[in-house]
């Protein structure tokens, strides 16, 4: 039987995500596409490699850089 996993994103896409403790955005790359235990994840290369859940889009991983500015003001 054969499984098929939809990310939302694609590997070498380009990301912005907020920075913990502060109001700045970092510019990321999708590395890795990871399906473990029922849930999707996606490893990002900016200043150290960074794993997160799929599911952290729109909250503190964005498409575009307008939207992870505009979350974090």
């Amino acid at each position: 039987m054969k499984c098929t996993v939809e990310f939302p994103v694609e590997l070498g896409q380009k990301v912005w995500k907020s920075r913990a403790y502060s109001n700045e955005v970092e510019e990321a790359v999708v590395d890795k596409l990871i399906f473990k235990s029922g849930r999707t994840f996606m490893q990002l290369s900016c200043d150290a490699m960074y794993e997160t859940s799929c599911r952290s889009i729109g909250k503190t991983v964005f498409l575009s850089r307008a939207e992870a500015e505009k979350h974090v003001k």
